[in-house]
């Protein structure tokens, strides 16, 4: 099976490849001519009730295979060895260990629709500089293989 951003231009491609199966849906859905975010949503949470403030239930997939998912609200932060190069990226749900709270990948930009913080140019590209210097030689290469950093779930 192949899946993908297939349309029909790309099932022509693969006319003679091996192929029992085409998975479209991204090009049916969203139609030609517009572009598409190569990513797959998947519910983590949901309210318990339709109250405003209402607690967010944990949500996942159960599959036999590797699809499975794991509920509720994720977060991600980078653990460095003593000399700040980056050993592993955690994930995990709950609260973030003491030792990573620092080290937190994902900020939140938008609350409800609203910007919630802004930063200069000049910050933001110090932040990225800073980031790719904590990162071990290997992850600069640029072949493909095996993750440089491997991840972790807490």
């Amino acid at each position: 099976m192949v899946t993908s951003d297939l349309d029909e231009y790309a099932i022509a491609s693969l006319a003679a490849a091996p192929v029992d199966a085409y998975g479209v849906g991204t090009q049916l859905v969203t139609g030609s001519g517009h572009p598409t975010c190569s990513m797959v949503y998947k519910l983590v949470a949901r309210a318990g009730s339709a109250e405003p403030d209402a607690p967010l239930v944990p949500v996942a997939k159960k599959s036999l295979g590797a699809k499975s998912s794991v509920g509720g609200r994720k977060w991600a932060a980078r653990r460095t060895d003593e000399h700040g190069v980056a050993e592993a990226e955690v994930i995990g749900t709950g609260p973030v260990p003491d030792e990573l709270a620092g080290r937190q990948l994902l900020v939140e930009l938008v609350r409800g629709g609203e910007v919630v913080a802004r930063e200069p140019l000049d910050t933001v590209r110090e932040r990225h500089v800073a980031a790719r210097a904590g990162l071990p030689m290997s992850a600069i290469q640029l072949s493909r293989g095996e993750p440089v950093i491997p991840t972790e779930y807490a």
